[in-house]
């Protein structure tokens, strides 16, 4: 998704996002923005929190969300 990152951060940064921090981005021609940024708490322009996605992934693909992760289809 073009408005959605994510990042993996050092050891320690969150337990509970196995370190990774989810980003909500705005886009446009003149450039991309940060919207929202952080661990637990971030939602995106569905309105849906990244964390609750990205978690229901297999413990083997370490949050990654793709078509066969676990991950609810976008």
């Amino acid at each position: 998704m073009p408005i959605e990152a994510m990042v993996k951060r050092r050891a320690g940064f969150s337990e509970e996002t196995g370190d990774w921090e989810f980003f909500s981005l705005r886009a446009s021609a003149a450039g991309t923005e940060i919207a929202d940024r952080g661990t637990v708490d971030v939602t995106n322009m569905f309105g849906g929190n990244c964390l609750d996605c990205h978690a229901k992934a297999e413990p083997q693909f370490d949050f990654v969300c793709e078509t066969d992760h676990g991950c609810d289809p976008l």
